[in-house]
Protein backbone atom coordinates (compact mmCIF):
# COMPACT_ATOMS: atom_id res chain seq x y z
CA UNK A 1 0.00 0.00 0.00
CA UNK A 2 1.23 3.72 -0.82
CA UNK A 3 1.03 6.19 1.50
CA UNK A 4 -1.48 8.94 0.91
CA UNK A 5 0.16 11.39 3.20
CA UNK A 6 1.38 14.36 2.07
CA UNK A 7 4.15 14.73 4.18
CA UNK A 8 7.55 13.89 2.28
CA UNK A 9 8.63 10.72 2.75
CA UNK A 10 11.76 9.82 4.59
CA UNK A 11 15.04 8.59 2.51
CA UNK A 12 17.89 6.26 3.10
CA UNK A 13 20.72 5.76 0.81
CA UNK A 14 22.98 2.87 0.44
CA UNK A 15 26.54 3.43 -0.91
CA UNK A 16 29.52 0.88 -1.22
CA UNK A 17 33.33 1.04 -1.49
CA UNK A 18 33.10 -0.26 -4.60
CA UNK A 19 31.21 -2.16 -7.21
CA UNK A 20 29.97 -5.88 -6.27
CA UNK A 21 29.83 -5.02 -2.02
CA UNK A 22 26.47 -5.95 -1.80
CA UNK A 23 24.56 -2.44 -2.32
CA UNK A 24 21.72 -4.65 -4.38
CA UNK A 25 21.47 -7.09 -1.55
CA UNK A 26 20.98 -5.41 1.17
CA UNK A 27 18.77 -2.76 -0.77
CA UNK A 28 16.50 -5.68 -1.91
CA UNK A 29 16.70 -7.29 2.03
CA UNK A 30 15.75 -4.04 3.71
CA UNK A 31 12.88 -3.32 1.22
CA UNK A 32 11.70 -6.42 2.26
CA UNK A 33 11.96 -5.84 6.07
CA UNK A 34 10.26 -2.51 5.41
CA UNK A 35 7.76 -3.70 3.64
CA UNK A 36 6.84 -6.25 6.51
CA UNK A 37 6.73 -4.00 8.87
CA UNK A 38 3.89 -2.49 7.02
CA UNK A 39 6.25 0.57 5.79
CA UNK A 40 5.32 1.85 2.09
CA UNK A 41 9.07 1.59 0.42
CA UNK A 42 10.27 2.36 -2.89
CA UNK A 43 13.29 1.45 -4.15
CA UNK A 44 15.57 3.94 -6.50
CA UNK A 45 18.81 4.02 -8.24
CA UNK A 46 19.57 7.32 -9.62
CA UNK A 47 21.98 6.12 -12.30
CA UNK A 48 22.91 2.62 -13.17
CA UNK A 49 25.69 0.75 -15.37
CA UNK A 50 24.04 -2.73 -16.13
CA UNK A 51 23.36 -5.29 -19.39
CA UNK A 52 20.89 -6.99 -17.00
CA UNK A 53 17.70 -5.11 -17.88
CA UNK A 54 14.27 -5.91 -16.92
CA UNK A 55 10.97 -4.90 -18.37
CA UNK A 56 8.36 -2.45 -15.82
CA UNK A 57 4.88 -2.63 -15.87
CA UNK A 58 4.73 0.62 -16.98
CA UNK A 59 6.42 -0.17 -20.10
CA UNK A 60 10.08 0.72 -19.67
CA UNK A 61 13.46 -1.15 -18.70
CA UNK A 62 15.45 -0.57 -15.83
CA UNK A 63 18.17 -2.26 -13.88
CA UNK A 64 17.35 -6.29 -13.01
CA UNK A 65 18.62 -5.48 -9.17
CA UNK A 66 16.15 -2.36 -9.22
CA UNK A 67 13.13 -4.77 -10.98
CA UNK A 68 14.01 -7.16 -7.83
CA UNK A 69 13.89 -4.30 -5.23
CA UNK A 70 10.52 -3.09 -6.33
CA UNK A 71 9.67 -7.01 -6.15
CA UNK A 72 11.35 -7.21 -2.49
CA UNK A 73 8.98 -3.95 -1.23
CA UNK A 74 5.63 -5.83 -3.16
CA UNK A 75 4.92 -3.21 -5.58
CA UNK A 76 5.34 -2.91 -9.50
CA UNK A 77 8.34 -2.12 -10.76
CA UNK A 78 8.04 0.94 -12.52
CA UNK A 79 10.41 3.04 -15.05
CA UNK A 80 10.89 6.18 -12.84
CA UNK A 81 12.87 3.78 -10.48
CA UNK A 82 16.21 4.11 -12.59
CA UNK A 83 15.60 6.88 -14.54
CA UNK A 84 19.54 6.64 -15.86
CA UNK A 85 20.49 3.30 -17.38
CA UNK A 86 23.58 3.06 -19.68
CA UNK A 87 23.84 -0.64 -21.38
CA UNK A 88 27.77 -0.74 -21.58
CA UNK A 89 28.20 -1.98 -25.89
CA UNK A 90 32.01 -1.94 -25.70
CA UNK A 91 34.49 0.53 -26.60
CA UNK A 92 33.71 4.32 -24.44
CA UNK A 93 30.30 4.15 -25.51
CA UNK A 94 26.82 2.67 -23.77
CA UNK A 95 23.19 2.70 -24.74
CA UNK A 96 21.31 5.26 -22.83
CA UNK A 97 17.97 4.98 -21.50
CA UNK A 98 16.09 7.38 -19.87
CA UNK A 99 12.95 6.86 -18.09
CA UNK A 100 12.53 3.30 -18.96
CA UNK A 101 13.20 4.68 -22.75
CA UNK A 102 16.02 3.99 -25.46
CA UNK A 103 17.80 7.33 -26.10
CA UNK A 104 20.72 5.88 -28.43
CA UNK A 105 24.30 5.92 -28.43
CA UNK A 106 26.44 7.85 -25.76
CA UNK A 107 29.96 8.20 -25.76
CA UNK A 108 31.21 8.72 -22.08
CA UNK A 109 32.68 11.76 -22.35
CA UNK A 110 29.37 13.37 -24.01
CA UNK A 111 27.49 11.36 -20.88
CA UNK A 112 29.80 13.45 -18.48
CA UNK A 113 29.67 16.74 -19.99
CA UNK A 114 25.23 16.36 -19.57
CA UNK A 115 25.11 16.38 -16.12
CA UNK A 116 22.83 18.95 -15.71
CA UNK A 117 20.12 18.04 -18.18
CA UNK A 118 20.24 14.29 -16.57
CA UNK A 119 20.35 15.05 -12.69
CA UNK A 120 16.96 17.11 -13.36
CA UNK A 121 15.52 14.10 -14.81
CA UNK A 122 16.93 12.14 -11.81
CA UNK A 123 15.36 14.80 -9.62
CA UNK A 124 12.04 14.94 -11.12
CA UNK A 125 11.48 11.26 -11.17
CA UNK A 126 12.60 11.03 -7.18
CA UNK A 127 10.43 13.11 -6.08
CA UNK A 128 7.43 12.04 -7.92
CA UNK A 129 8.17 8.49 -6.96
CA UNK A 130 8.66 10.12 -3.11
CA UNK A 131 5.49 11.37 -3.16
CA UNK A 132 4.03 8.18 -3.12
CA UNK A 133 6.44 6.37 -0.38
CA UNK A 134 6.96 6.26 3.20
CA UNK A 135 10.09 5.73 2.63
CA UNK A 136 12.72 6.01 -0.18
CA UNK A 137 15.53 3.25 -0.47
CA UNK A 138 18.23 4.76 -2.02
CA UNK A 139 21.19 2.55 -4.00
CA UNK A 140 24.62 4.38 -4.79
CA UNK A 141 26.61 3.18 -8.08
CA UNK A 142 30.15 2.23 -7.94
CA UNK A 143 31.88 4.12 -4.92
CA UNK A 144 31.78 7.61 -3.75
CA UNK A 145 35.00 7.43 -3.40
CA UNK A 146 36.06 7.50 -7.42
CA UNK A 147 36.41 11.30 -7.09
CA UNK A 148 38.09 12.22 -10.32
CA UNK A 149 34.47 12.07 -11.88
CA UNK A 150 32.74 14.13 -8.50
CA UNK A 151 31.78 17.00 -11.50
CA UNK A 152 29.83 15.03 -13.43
CA UNK A 153 28.53 12.47 -10.74
CA UNK A 154 24.65 11.83 -10.16
CA UNK A 155 24.92 8.56 -8.19
CA UNK A 156 26.08 9.08 -5.25
CA UNK A 157 27.19 12.04 -3.32
CA UNK A 158 26.11 14.48 -6.21
CA UNK A 159 22.29 12.95 -6.03
CA UNK A 160 22.91 12.43 -2.19
CA UNK A 161 23.48 16.48 -1.68
CA UNK A 162 20.87 17.23 -3.75
CA UNK A 163 18.25 15.68 -0.97
CA UNK A 164 20.42 15.81 1.73
CA UNK A 165 20.06 11.83 1.92
CA UNK A 166 21.23 10.19 4.99
CA UNK A 167 23.70 7.22 3.50
CA UNK A 168 25.01 4.40 4.63
CA UNK A 169 27.96 2.46 3.13
CA UNK A 170 28.42 -1.09 2.61
CA UNK A 171 31.69 -2.82 2.51
CA UNK A 172 32.39 -6.74 1.38
CA UNK A 173 35.07 -8.17 4.04
CA UNK A 174 35.23 -11.25 1.49
CA UNK A 175 36.45 -9.32 -1.33
CA UNK A 176 39.75 -8.33 0.99
CA UNK A 177 40.99 -5.30 1.84
CA UNK A 178 37.99 -3.88 3.94
CA UNK A 179 39.82 -1.70 6.43
CA UNK A 180 41.81 0.06 3.55
CA UNK A 181 38.15 0.85 1.46
CA UNK A 182 36.85 2.25 4.41
CA UNK A 183 39.25 4.74 5.85
CA UNK A 184 40.32 5.19 1.75
CA UNK A 185 36.71 6.50 1.20
CA UNK A 186 36.56 8.82 4.13
CA UNK A 187 39.58 9.93 3.11
CA UNK A 188 39.18 10.84 -0.56
CA UNK A 189 35.44 12.50 0.73
CA UNK A 190 34.96 16.27 1.24
CA UNK A 191 33.76 17.40 4.64
CA UNK A 192 30.16 17.94 3.47
CA UNK A 193 30.55 14.26 2.16
CA UNK A 194 31.88 12.58 5.17
CA UNK A 195 28.94 13.98 7.15
CA UNK A 196 26.05 12.58 4.81
CA UNK A 197 27.11 9.21 6.06
CA UNK A 198 25.83 7.84 8.90
CA UNK A 199 27.67 4.54 9.52
CA UNK A 200 28.60 1.59 7.34
CA UNK A 201 27.57 -2.39 7.13
CA UNK A 202 30.10 -4.74 6.88
CA UNK A 203 28.65 -7.48 4.50
CA UNK A 204 29.77 -11.26 3.58
CA UNK A 205 31.38 -11.72 6.73
CA UNK A 206 32.96 -15.40 7.68
CA UNK A 207 34.26 -16.55 10.99
CA UNK A 208 34.37 -15.42 14.68
CA UNK A 209 33.21 -11.63 15.06
CA UNK A 210 35.10 -11.08 18.13
CA UNK A 211 38.72 -11.35 16.14
CA UNK A 212 37.49 -8.37 14.49
CA UNK A 213 36.88 -5.78 17.06
CA UNK A 214 39.94 -4.21 16.61
CA UNK A 215 39.03 -3.42 13.14
CA UNK A 216 36.37 -1.49 14.12
CA UNK A 217 38.03 -0.03 16.50
CA UNK A 218 40.55 1.07 13.78
CA UNK A 219 37.85 1.97 11.51
CA UNK A 220 35.86 4.41 14.36
CA UNK A 221 39.36 5.70 15.19
CA UNK A 222 40.08 6.98 11.20
CA UNK A 223 36.42 8.16 10.69
CA UNK A 224 34.76 8.27 13.41
CA UNK A 225 31.49 6.00 11.63
CA UNK A 226 29.62 3.65 13.82
CA UNK A 227 29.54 0.25 12.52
CA UNK A 228 25.69 -0.90 11.70
CA UNK A 229 26.11 -3.78 11.77
CA UNK A 230 28.25 -7.18 10.28
CA UNK A 231 25.85 -9.71 7.51
CA UNK A 232 27.45 -13.15 7.78
CA UNK A 233 27.52 -14.59 4.55
CA UNK A 234 24.20 -15.87 3.57
CA UNK A 235 23.74 -18.64 1.45
CA UNK A 236 20.21 -17.46 0.14
CA UNK A 237 20.83 -14.58 -1.85
CA UNK A 238 22.24 -17.43 -4.47
CA UNK A 239 18.25 -16.43 -5.20
CA UNK A 240 18.67 -12.52 -5.84
CA UNK A 241 18.87 -10.78 -9.20
CA UNK A 242 22.55 -10.12 -10.11
CA UNK A 243 23.29 -6.40 -11.06
CA UNK A 244 25.77 -7.28 -13.26
CA UNK A 245 27.92 -10.25 -14.85
CA UNK A 246 30.98 -9.62 -12.26
CA UNK A 247 29.97 -12.43 -10.44
CA UNK A 248 29.32 -14.77 -14.02
CA UNK A 249 32.23 -16.76 -13.60
CA UNK A 250 31.73 -17.67 -10.39
CA UNK A 251 28.02 -18.52 -10.26
CA UNK A 252 28.52 -20.97 -13.44
CA UNK A 253 31.62 -22.44 -12.60
CA UNK A 254 30.20 -25.61 -10.89
CA UNK A 255 32.80 -29.09 -10.31
CA UNK A 256 33.74 -30.28 -13.57
CA UNK A 257 31.42 -33.62 -13.75
CA UNK A 258 31.02 -36.55 -16.28
CA UNK A 259 28.32 -37.87 -14.61
CA UNK A 260 25.47 -39.00 -16.89
CA UNK A 261 23.13 -38.54 -13.88
CA UNK A 262 23.45 -34.45 -14.66
CA UNK A 263 22.48 -32.61 -17.79
CA UNK A 264 25.77 -30.65 -18.86
CA UNK A 265 25.46 -27.19 -20.36
CA UNK A 266 28.40 -24.85 -21.77
CA UNK A 267 27.61 -20.84 -21.29
CA UNK A 268 29.16 -18.79 -23.76
CA UNK A 269 30.74 -15.72 -21.94
CA UNK A 270 30.40 -12.99 -24.48
CA UNK A 271 32.24 -9.86 -24.06
CA UNK A 272 29.42 -7.86 -23.78
CA UNK A 273 26.87 -10.64 -22.40
CA UNK A 274 23.25 -9.21 -21.40
CA UNK A 275 20.75 -10.46 -18.57
CA UNK A 276 23.03 -13.62 -17.55
CA UNK A 277 20.45 -13.80 -14.72
CA UNK A 278 18.44 -15.70 -16.75
CA UNK A 279 20.51 -18.75 -16.07
CA UNK A 280 20.31 -17.78 -12.27
CA UNK A 281 18.07 -21.39 -11.82
CA UNK A 282 20.65 -23.56 -13.73
CA UNK A 283 23.39 -22.62 -11.11
CA UNK A 284 21.21 -23.71 -8.52
CA UNK A 285 19.96 -26.87 -9.12
CA UNK A 286 22.64 -30.27 -8.31
CA UNK A 287 21.31 -31.90 -11.66
CA UNK A 288 23.06 -29.46 -13.74
CA UNK A 289 26.54 -29.28 -14.31
CA UNK A 290 27.00 -25.79 -16.18
CA UNK A 291 30.13 -23.94 -16.80
CA UNK A 292 31.05 -20.87 -18.79
CA UNK A 293 33.20 -20.95 -21.32
CA UNK A 294 35.11 -17.69 -23.15
CA UNK A 295 35.45 -17.56 -26.72
CA UNK A 296 38.57 -18.16 -26.62
CA UNK A 297 38.78 -21.87 -24.52
CA UNK A 298 37.99 -25.09 -25.86
CA UNK A 299 34.25 -26.09 -25.81
CA UNK A 300 34.05 -29.23 -23.49
CA UNK A 301 31.27 -31.95 -23.85
CA UNK A 302 28.38 -31.14 -23.05
CA UNK A 303 24.49 -32.12 -23.88
CA UNK A 304 23.65 -28.25 -24.09
CA UNK A 305 25.61 -24.75 -25.67
CA UNK A 306 23.97 -21.76 -24.65
CA UNK A 307 24.77 -18.61 -26.46
CA UNK A 308 22.78 -15.66 -24.27
CA UNK A 309 22.07 -12.41 -24.81
CA UNK A 310 24.33 -9.69 -26.35
CA UNK A 311 24.66 -5.74 -25.70
CA UNK A 312 26.39 -5.75 -28.77
CA UNK A 313 25.74 -8.86 -31.18
CA UNK A 314 28.01 -7.86 -34.18
CA UNK A 315 31.00 -7.57 -32.09
CA UNK A 316 30.41 -10.75 -29.95
CA UNK A 317 29.41 -12.45 -33.70
CA UNK A 318 33.19 -11.49 -35.27
CA UNK A 319 34.63 -12.69 -31.69
CA UNK A 320 32.69 -15.85 -32.57
CA UNK A 321 34.00 -15.85 -35.68
CA UNK A 322 37.78 -14.99 -35.19
CA UNK A 323 37.89 -17.13 -31.92
CA UNK A 324 37.29 -20.21 -33.79
CA UNK A 325 34.42 -21.33 -31.76
CA UNK A 326 32.20 -21.73 -34.54
CA UNK A 327 34.05 -25.11 -35.57
CA UNK A 328 33.62 -25.83 -31.64
CA UNK A 329 29.85 -25.55 -31.89
CA UNK A 330 29.50 -27.33 -35.42
CA UNK A 331 31.17 -30.42 -33.71
CA UNK A 332 29.05 -29.77 -30.72
CA UNK A 333 26.35 -30.55 -33.29
CA UNK A 334 27.41 -33.65 -35.34
CA UNK A 335 28.05 -35.49 -31.89
CA UNK A 336 24.09 -34.78 -31.12
CA UNK A 337 24.14 -31.84 -28.97
CA UNK A 338 22.01 -29.09 -28.86
CA UNK A 339 21.96 -25.48 -28.52
CA UNK A 340 19.90 -22.84 -27.31
CA UNK A 341 20.14 -19.11 -28.73
CA UNK A 342 18.68 -16.39 -26.62
CA UNK A 343 17.71 -12.79 -27.67
CA UNK A 344 21.14 -11.37 -29.13
CA UNK A 345 22.15 -15.34 -29.13
CA UNK A 346 19.29 -16.56 -31.33
CA UNK A 347 20.16 -13.19 -34.08
CA UNK A 348 23.99 -15.33 -33.96
CA UNK A 349 22.02 -18.57 -34.94
CA UNK A 350 20.74 -16.86 -38.08
CA UNK A 351 22.39 -16.46 -41.29
CA UNK A 352 22.66 -12.54 -41.17
CA UNK A 353 23.01 -9.45 -39.04
CA UNK A 354 22.21 -6.44 -40.30
CA UNK A 355 22.84 -3.08 -39.07
CA UNK A 356 22.41 -0.53 -41.64
CA UNK A 357 21.77 2.14 -39.70
CA UNK A 358 25.26 1.51 -37.32
CA UNK A 359 23.57 1.13 -34.45
CA UNK A 360 25.97 -0.95 -32.73
CA UNK A 361 29.03 0.14 -35.05
CA UNK A 362 30.22 0.36 -38.18
CA UNK A 363 29.48 -2.63 -39.88
CA UNK A 364 26.78 -3.08 -42.19
CA UNK A 365 26.46 -6.40 -41.81
CA UNK A 366 27.85 -9.57 -40.27
CA UNK A 367 26.86 -13.28 -40.88
CA UNK A 368 25.24 -15.36 -38.71
CA UNK A 369 26.54 -18.85 -37.44
CA UNK A 370 23.93 -20.14 -40.48
CA UNK A 371 22.47 -22.71 -38.05
CA UNK A 372 18.85 -21.27 -38.64
CA UNK A 373 16.64 -19.64 -41.69
CA UNK A 374 16.35 -16.36 -40.37
CA UNK A 375 18.25 -13.30 -40.83
CA UNK A 376 18.62 -9.82 -38.64
CA UNK A 377 17.79 -5.85 -39.15
CA UNK A 378 18.95 -4.05 -36.18
CA UNK A 379 16.76 -1.34 -36.11
CA UNK A 380 16.87 2.08 -33.48
CA UNK A 381 13.10 0.83 -31.65
CA UNK A 382 13.53 -1.24 -29.06
CA UNK A 383 11.08 -3.69 -28.02
CA UNK A 384 10.21 -3.74 -24.90
CA UNK A 385 7.14 -5.84 -23.66
CA UNK A 386 6.31 -8.98 -21.14
CA UNK A 387 5.32 -12.21 -23.17
CA UNK A 388 2.89 -14.91 -21.88
CA UNK A 389 2.07 -17.97 -24.63
CA UNK A 390 2.82 -21.64 -25.18
CA UNK A 391 6.55 -23.79 -26.10
CA UNK A 392 6.43 -26.50 -27.82
CA UNK A 393 9.53 -28.73 -27.13
CA UNK A 394 8.82 -31.75 -29.16
CA UNK A 395 8.25 -30.33 -32.64
CA UNK A 396 4.57 -27.82 -32.64
CA UNK A 397 3.22 -30.94 -34.91
CA UNK A 398 3.85 -33.94 -33.53
CA UNK A 399 1.00 -35.17 -31.00
CA UNK A 400 2.74 -33.28 -27.50
CA UNK A 401 0.88 -30.71 -25.53
CA UNK A 402 2.11 -27.45 -25.44
CA UNK A 403 3.91 -26.26 -22.31
CA UNK A 404 2.78 -22.37 -20.75
CA UNK A 405 5.53 -19.65 -20.08
CA UNK A 406 6.11 -16.30 -19.62
CA UNK A 407 9.15 -14.41 -20.12
CA UNK A 408 10.19 -10.77 -21.67
CA UNK A 409 11.29 -9.24 -24.59
CA UNK A 410 14.29 -6.29 -24.63
CA UNK A 411 16.07 -5.97 -27.75
CA UNK A 412 16.89 -3.75 -31.25
CA UNK A 413 16.17 -5.95 -34.15
CA UNK A 414 13.48 -7.38 -36.10
CA UNK A 415 14.26 -10.99 -37.12
CA UNK A 416 12.70 -12.73 -40.29
CA UNK A 417 12.93 -15.75 -42.13
CA UNK A 418 15.47 -15.46 -44.89
CA UNK A 419 13.22 -17.51 -47.34
CA UNK A 420 9.85 -16.17 -46.96
CA UNK A 421 8.68 -19.77 -48.75
CA UNK A 422 10.16 -21.99 -46.40
CA UNK A 423 7.96 -23.00 -42.97
CA UNK A 424 9.29 -21.93 -39.88
CA UNK A 425 9.19 -23.95 -37.03
CA UNK A 426 7.64 -21.90 -34.10
CA UNK A 427 8.51 -23.38 -31.31
CA UNK A 428 7.20 -20.43 -29.14
CA UNK A 429 3.34 -18.80 -29.85
CA UNK A 430 2.35 -16.10 -27.91
CA UNK A 431 -1.06 -16.43 -26.09
CA UNK A 432 -2.18 -12.47 -27.77
CA UNK A 433 -3.40 -12.69 -30.93
CA UNK A 434 -1.47 -9.11 -31.77
CA UNK A 435 1.61 -11.03 -31.21
CA UNK A 436 1.24 -13.86 -33.76
CA UNK A 437 4.17 -14.90 -35.71
CA UNK A 438 4.64 -13.47 -38.89
CA UNK A 439 6.82 -12.90 -41.71
CA UNK A 440 7.35 -9.42 -40.05
CA UNK A 441 9.30 -11.30 -36.79
CA UNK A 442 9.68 -14.41 -35.22
CA UNK A 443 9.87 -14.36 -31.97
CA UNK A 444 11.59 -18.30 -31.77
CA UNK A 445 12.32 -20.88 -34.55
CA UNK A 446 13.85 -24.08 -33.97
CA UNK A 447 15.92 -26.63 -36.38
CA UNK A 448 12.78 -29.06 -37.98
CA UNK A 449 12.90 -32.35 -40.05
CA UNK A 450 14.88 -32.08 -43.41
CA UNK A 451 17.23 -29.96 -41.38
CA UNK A 452 20.74 -30.47 -40.71
CA UNK A 453 20.38 -30.48 -37.19
CA UNK A 454 16.68 -31.46 -36.74
CA UNK A 455 15.56 -30.56 -33.29
CA UNK A 456 19.02 -29.59 -31.89
CA UNK A 457 18.87 -25.52 -32.54
CA UNK A 458 16.38 -23.20 -30.67
CA UNK A 459 16.46 -19.42 -30.02
CA UNK A 460 14.09 -17.27 -29.40
CA UNK A 461 14.14 -13.72 -27.65
CA UNK A 462 12.83 -14.36 -24.82
CA UNK A 463 14.29 -13.72 -21.35
CA UNK A 464 13.08 -15.27 -18.25
CA UNK A 465 12.33 -18.64 -19.79
CA UNK A 466 13.57 -20.63 -16.90
CA UNK A 467 11.32 -19.37 -14.44
CA UNK A 468 8.38 -21.14 -15.90
CA UNK A 469 8.58 -24.51 -13.95
CA UNK A 470 7.25 -26.91 -16.05
CA UNK A 471 9.11 -25.68 -19.07
CA UNK A 472 12.17 -25.36 -16.85
CA UNK A 473 12.09 -29.05 -16.20
CA UNK A 474 10.86 -30.57 -19.54
CA UNK A 475 13.25 -28.58 -22.28
CA UNK A 476 15.99 -30.64 -20.22
CA UNK A 477 14.12 -33.05 -19.68
CA UNK A 478 15.56 -33.62 -16.18
CA UNK A 479 12.78 -35.74 -14.97
CA UNK A 480 14.84 -38.50 -16.56
CA UNK A 481 17.65 -37.89 -13.93
CA UNK A 482 17.52 -39.10 -10.15
CA UNK A 483 18.10 -36.41 -7.76
CA UNK A 484 18.16 -38.37 -4.77
CA UNK A 485 20.91 -37.01 -2.88
CA UNK A 486 19.73 -34.89 0.37
CA UNK A 487 21.30 -31.53 -0.77
CA UNK A 488 19.43 -31.60 -4.34
CA UNK A 489 16.75 -29.16 -4.36
CA UNK A 490 14.39 -31.24 -6.32
CA UNK A 491 12.38 -28.83 -8.66
CA UNK A 492 9.82 -30.77 -9.74
CA UNK A 493 6.83 -29.93 -12.24
CA UNK A 494 4.29 -28.04 -10.22
CA UNK A 495 1.71 -26.36 -12.98
CA UNK A 496 2.57 -23.68 -14.35
CA UNK A 497 3.35 -21.46 -11.44
CA UNK A 498 6.41 -19.09 -11.51
CA UNK A 499 8.81 -21.32 -9.25
CA UNK A 500 11.57 -18.49 -9.31
CA UNK A 501 9.36 -16.14 -8.11
CA UNK A 502 8.71 -18.30 -4.98
CA UNK A 503 12.10 -19.02 -4.25
CA UNK A 504 13.17 -15.47 -4.46
CA UNK A 505 10.09 -14.73 -2.11
CA UNK A 506 11.46 -17.04 0.64
CA UNK A 507 14.80 -16.08 0.06
CA UNK A 508 14.01 -12.57 0.50
CA UNK A 509 11.68 -12.85 3.77
CA UNK A 510 14.87 -15.38 4.88
CA UNK A 511 17.36 -12.70 4.29
CA UNK A 512 15.17 -9.62 5.92
CA UNK A 513 14.76 -11.76 9.05
CA UNK A 514 18.94 -12.05 8.93
CA UNK A 515 18.91 -8.57 8.22
CA UNK A 516 16.46 -7.66 11.32
CA UNK A 517 18.51 -9.41 13.74
CA UNK A 518 22.75 -8.11 13.00
CA UNK A 519 21.30 -4.96 11.74
CA UNK A 520 21.02 -1.96 14.85
CA UNK A 521 17.55 -1.14 13.12
CA UNK A 522 16.60 1.20 15.69
CA UNK A 523 19.30 3.43 14.50
CA UNK A 524 18.97 2.86 11.06
CA UNK A 525 14.91 3.47 11.68
CA UNK A 526 16.30 6.76 12.98
CA UNK A 527 18.75 7.75 10.28
CA UNK A 528 16.23 7.22 7.54
CA UNK A 529 13.99 9.94 9.76
CA UNK A 530 11.29 6.88 10.30
CA UNK A 531 11.23 7.24 13.40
Amino acid sequence: MMRTSSAPSACLMIQGTGSDTGKSIITAGLARLFRNQGIATIPFKPQNMSNNAAVTADGGEIGRAQAFQAFAAGIPASKYMNPILLKPEGGHGSQLVVNGHYQGHIQARDYYQRKAELLKIVLDSYHMLAAQADLMLIEGAGSPAEVNLRDADIANMGFASQINAPVILVADINRGGVLASLVGTYELLLPCERNLIKGYIINQFRGDETLFKDALAIIQQHTGWQCLGIVPFADEVKWFADEDSMILRARYRHHQSTSSQQTHIALLQFSHIANADDFTPLAQDARINIVTVALDEPLPMVDWVILPGSKNTIADMKKLHSSGMIHDLWAHLRRGGKILGICGGYQMLGNIIADPKQIEGTDHEVAGLGLLPIHTILQADKTLKEFSGHAYLSGKYRDHPPIAINGYEIHLGQTRPSNAHQPQQHWIESASTSDTQSSQHLIATCSQQGDLFPEQIFGCYLHGLFSSQEFYERFFELQNHNADDANVENITAAGQDDWLTRKSDDALDEFSVRLSQVLDMAKIVKIAGLG
